[in-house]
């Protein structure tokens, strides 16, 4: 029984020889080398200390540059913090007329005093809230198409609009 364990360790312990000598010739061959060019080296001593604290370099801050002087540009003129008004036949013009002059999508004719004077009757501030807030179920939108007019403007449109039917 001994014989078939010595049988089949013996290759093992063959095959681990053969291995181990390829290391360590290999390691040979690198430490010769290593130390070759260790002695052809200048240095002569290494010593190795361990770090006790990181030492800290405190370099001088630089000299500040001194800046070109920027080219000078015209200011600007200060904005106006109150918005320019436009009169009612600006804002007219601007906006109402797309479909106040054709009569599209069923908005009133400027100059038409038999469709004007109905709305009219309702009273000045019925006509404001239109087209102010717009008209439900109509093509008249809050603002007609001119959302950045103020309620002001929109009056004034409005009275504009008005005024050409009391003078036909």
């Amino acid at each position: 029984m001994i014989q078939k364990y010595f049988i089949l360790l013996v290759p093992v312990f063959f095959m681990a020889a053969c291995d181990s000598s390829q290391e360590s010739g290999s390691s040979s061959a690198v430490s010769e080398k290593n130390i070759s060019e260790v002695e052809k080296s200048p240095v002569t001593e290494v010593v190795i200390k361990p770090v006790e604290s990181p030492e800290i370099i405190v370099s001088p801050k630089p000299e500040k540059v001194a800046e070109k002087p920027k080219e000078s540009l015209p200011e600007p003129p200060p904005e106006s913090t109150e918005k320019m008004s436009l009169s009612g036949e600006q804002v007219y013009n601007k906006s109402c007329q797309n479909c106040h002059a054709t009569g599209a999508a069923g908005a009133p004719k400027l100059g038409d005093a038999t469709i004007w004077n109905k709305r009219i009757e309702k009273g000045i501030e019925a006509l404001y809230i239109s087209a102010i807030n717009g008209v439900p179920s109509t093509a008249m939108m809050p603002k007609g198409t001119c959302g950045t007019c103020s309620d002001d403007e929109l009056k004034a449109a409005v009275d504009f609009m008005v005024s050409k039917v009391n003078s036909n």
